[in-house]
């Protein structure tokens, strides 16, 4: 039977200096600060594309791209994130994170296609950064508690994704510029950026990152530490199937948001759907998304097995894709049942990095693969589904990809929620 590793007990952020009630208020917000500024500089820019379109003269494979920048900022950056983490330290590097975001967002004000196209690619790999050291940071900070704290974040980072798709087009109406309504974000940022540099100075008030620190190397676990003390290498990462199959599972649930995101509308649009009227559909998945991982945050904590939650929690995706085939006239309903999906499998994603890592520098690790590897697979789903609806000419193959993808999902589930540790699965496998 396979048990899951002590690996609460053992992760020396557990020893740290217990946190105060008025610095525990803190981190956390800090921490929700930070999730709030990774979605809105994505979701505000699809809205108010053809604005875009008609002031700059970028025809439709290069709004493509321009659109899809941040994602492949995704796949490149993540990877890096955790060795970089591991020399500077995670605060300092979410700190850089947050300027290099700040930095992007000004950028995309400025008059000149040049600074539209840096500023779009900075704004990628700030979040990038996020992305990566969310996961580790919850871990690291509420390892009792990360599967509640972890939808806690991912409901924030959702309520903003729509707000940021959803106002966009109104702020562009209201001020005749489309340049603020994808870069007035700069502003959330700006908070996020004060509120993280008051984290780091509580906690350097406090002692509680020189006392990390000097607890075996600020995040490893006991048997990481008895391997370096040994002259050998940690497990990587690369070589465990636990972690390949946590990757696959990240992959493909974003694989399925970001072809809904980029295609829904204009599936239904093609169905008789007004254009107004699809975008609202789209704001409401977003929404539902939001409860939908607050919901399954609270069933990942009680158990140790999330095989059958994570394996379930594509099956209104799937239902949604094949009504959409059958029955296009209830597109409400089935906006509601991709909602359902998008949610559930971004927070079982994101809290299966920490449950399947023993220590939040595994957590660190485990995250660069995840969301390299996975977000690079996601910034092929839109294109192949662009794709296969020239070819065909209709938007049934697509909605058959997403479906495929989708149950490749749930039989990746059913390894990353087995109640594992990535790197020590030979160990933890007792009869």
């Amino acid at each position: 039977m396979s048990k899951l590793s002590p690996a609460t007990t053992h992760d020396p952020a557990r020893a740290a200096v217990p946190l105060g009630p008025f610095a525990v208020v803190v981190s956390t917000l800090a921490l929700l600060a930070v999730a709030a500024c990774l979605r809105p500089p994505i979701t505000s820019f699809g809205p108010v594309v053809s604005r875009v379109a008609s002031e700059t003269g970028l025809g439709a494979a290069e709004l493509g791209l321009l659109g899809a920048l941040p994602v492949i900022g995704f796949a490149l950056v993540s990877p890096v994130v955790a060795p970089i983490a591991r020399r500077f330290g995670d605060g300092r590097t979410v700190l850089v994170a947050i300027v290099v975001l700040v930095v992007g967002l000004g950028l995309r004000f400025l008059p000149s296609l040049a600074s539209l196209w840096v500023g779009t690619a900075l704004v990628g790999v700030g979040i990038a950064v996020g992305n990566v050291l969310l996961p580790a940071l919850v871990k690291r900070g509420f390892p009792a508690h990360l599967a509640l704290v972890t939808g806690l974040y991912t409901a924030v980072m959702g309520t903003f994704a729509a707000l940021g798709s959803g106002l966009s087009v109104p702020i562009a109406e209201a001020t005749g510029s489309w340049r603020l309504a994808i870069g007035c974000w700069i502003a959330l940022a700006v908070v996020a950026l004060v509120a993280w540099s008051a984290r780091l100075r509580n906690d350097a008030r406090s002692g509680a990152v020189a006392h990390r620190t000097r607890v075996a190397g600020a995040g490893r676990d006991a048997a990481t530490d008895a391997m370096v003390e040994r002259g050998a290498r940690p497990p990587s990462v690369w070589a465990s199937p636990t972690a390949w199959c946590v990757t696959a599972f990240m992959g493909l649930q974003s694989t399925g948001f970001y072809v809904t995101v980029t295609w829904l509308p204009s599936i239904e649009i093609a169905s008789g759907v007004s254009e107004r009227a699809a975008g609202w559909h789209l704001f409401l998945c977003q929404v539902v998304g939001i409860f939908a991982g607050l919901l399954v945050s609270t069933r990942l904590g009680r158990t140790t097995d999330q095989r059958a939650i994570a394996a379930l929690a594509g099956v209104p995706l799937v239902v949604a894709c094949i009504g959409l085939v059958f029955a296009p006239g209830a597109v409400v309903l089935w906006a509601v049942l991709i909602g359902i999906t998008q949610g559930a499998t971004l927070t079982i994603a994101l809290a299966l990095i920490g449950l399947r890592s023993a220590s939040a520098a595994d957590t660190a690790r485990l995250s660069g693969m995840a969301q390299g590897v996975g977000y690079g697979l996601a910034a092929l789903g839109p294109v192949v589904a662009g794709i296969l609806h020239d070819v065909f000419g209709s938007w049934h193959p697509v909605l058959w990809f997403v479906v495929g993808a989708t149950a490749v999902q749930s039989l990746a589930a059913l390894g990353a929620g087995r109640p594992l540790t990535v790197g020590h699965e030979r160990t933890e496998v007792r009869a």
